[in-house]
């Protein structure tokens, strides 16, 4: 299984699988990987920390233009060789990876066997075991996985900017949206309470009204009956 993050790694050297050293030309040491890898999966090192490998999506790595390795000072990660095909149109090496399985094909990637010139093979993966045991004792923490953005296409960057423009515009629009149902409620609530303030006085004149009637009335019978009685 293929984990998004690089643990710490150590050598236990006599556990080597092959043994190449810096008398073995790059043929002998490609058929002595090849041999170890037909047994079972090799760990190798490797020079990583270039856009080459960063960026890797697919396909066959022919070249290591700026990723050149062929000194230890240049070792900074490990892999593991897990295959090779010699019969493919560019034969390579099938590297799994440690950056997870998002990353190149599925989490591996291919490299062609090939060599730039000082038998170490493309990006330094076939190096000597003596510079191997001493990469890995010396990394206390290999390089971690390149960020999304920094291997991002332009297209992509400008789809998540839109799509982030795109969200803010509606949480604002949602926001302008339920403050001016706000203010509507407000404003109706004033307009009825004006209106109500308003009804009240002529509420009060008709009940006086009514009261002088009912008083006059009673008055006026008051008055009848006493002319009848006389």
């Amino acid at each position: 299984m293929v984990s998004g993050k690089t643990p710490k790694v150590y050598l236990n050297y006599p556990s080597v699988v092959t043994s190449v050293n810096d008398r073995s030309s790059f043929e002998e040491r490609r058929d002595l990987v090849m041999a170890a890898v037909s047994t079972q999966p090799i760990t190798t090192t490797m020079k990583s920390q270039c856009d080459i490998i960063s960026s890797y999506r697919s396909g066959v790595l022919t070249h290591d233009s700026g990723c050149e390795c062929c000194d230890s000072s240049c070792i900074d990660h490990a892999v593991v060789i897990v295959g090779y095909d010699t019969n493919a149109e560019v034969p390579y090496w099938k590297l799994r990876n440690s950056w997870g399985p998002t990353w190149g094909e599925e989490g591996h990637f291919r490299v062609a066997m090939d060599d730039p010139g000082c038998g170490w093979g493309l990006f330094g993966m076939l190096a000597e075991s003596a510079i191997m045991q001493d990469a890995y004792s010396s990394l206390e923490e290999l390089p971690e996985r390149p960020g999304w953005w920094e291997t991002a296409q332009t297209w992509q960057k400008a789809l998540v900017i839109f799509g982030s423009l795109l969200g803010f515009l509606c949480v604002c629009s949602i926001i302008w949206g339920l403050w001016q149902q706000r203010r509507a409620k407000k404003s109706m609530g004033s307009t009825q309470a004006e209106n109500h303030q308003s009804d009240e006085p002529n509420g009060q004149v008709a009940a006086t009204k009514d009261a002088s009637e009912k008083v006059e009335a009673m008055s006026g019978n008051d008055t009848i009956g006493l002319e009848t009685n006389a």
